[in-house]
């Protein structure tokens, strides 16, 4: 009998510590994503004096080894099904962990052309309800994290183009004045003109629609195309260079 209880001991140390290795080999995994997340602290400490449109109160800032990000990313291009994982992080600076697949705004023709611009969507490995879209490319990377539930959004983005960090963020800064949304399109005089007879003319569209339009059916889903144009202040504002705009553009 003596014989048989310390080989009884060693099974159960054994069964008991199996659990806790499966939990260290997640943990690992989680802690590898450190290497290219870094949180700086508090946004009310690390942005002082700077404007930034995001409420600080409730942002955290970080750093981003872009490089480490890129190198998962193209992992997960190369897995077939899947899609790879990657890691992002909250506005409390909690990591976590999506499985993602790439979903690209460009056209084929427009894709090949510029490779390093890519965009994904994703849903938490950790959390149902919680999917995010973000793009990348050679100026950093842009990711918006939305609870399905509450829809509450979290905002991932560089700070600027001459600062390399980047800012976690659920709330606008709501006391700053927001500009008011103006069209400079002209109208066309004869809109003008109805709208003056008729001010109800304009949200009666039946007699200018197709026959397609009429009898659509608005459960099914449809798929556009879409022509982005943008002018050469956009292009200066976002680096100077097509690549620069594409960028931007994808990002929004």
């Amino acid at each position: 009998m003596r014989k048989v209880y310390p080989f009884f001991f060693v099974i159960l140390a054994l069964l008991m510590s199996t659990p806790k290795i499966l939990a260290a080999e997640e943990l690992g995994h989680v802690n590898d994503a450190k290497t290219y997340w870094h949180s700086l602290g508090k946004a009310t400490k690390q942005l002082v004096g700077q404007s930034i449109d995001a409420d600080l109160s409730s942002a955290i800032v970080l750093e981003l080894t872009e490089s480490d990000l890129r190198q998962a990313l193209n992992i997960g291009q190369t897995m077939r099904g899947s899609g790879g994982e990657i890691i992002l992080p909250n506005a409390d600076g909690k990591l976590l962990r999506f499985q993602i697949k790439e979903k690209s705004n460009f056209s084929p023709v427009l894709a090949a052309k510029f490779p390093n611009i890519k965009a994904f969507r994703g849903s938490s490995l950790d959390y149902p309800g919680l999917i995010t879209y973000f793009s990348n490319s050679p100026f950093g990377l842009e990711a918006v994290i939305i609870d399905s539930w509450s829809n509450a959004r979290t905002t991932i983005r560089k700070i600027s183009q001459s600062d390399s960090r980047y800012i976690a963020y659920t709330k606008l800064d709501k006391s700053r004045p927001m500009e008011e949304l103006s069209c400079s399109t002209p109208e066309p005089l004869s809109a003008k003109t109805k709208s003056k007879i008729n001010p109800q003319a304009n949200l009666s569209l039946s007699g200018q629609m197709s026959r397609l339009t009429k009898f659509s059916d608005e459960s099914a889903l449809s798929k556009y195309r879409l022509a982005v144009a943008v002018n050469g202040q956009y292009t200066n504002f976002h680096g100077g260079t097509k690549q620069s705009a594409l960028a931007a553009i994808n990002n929004t």
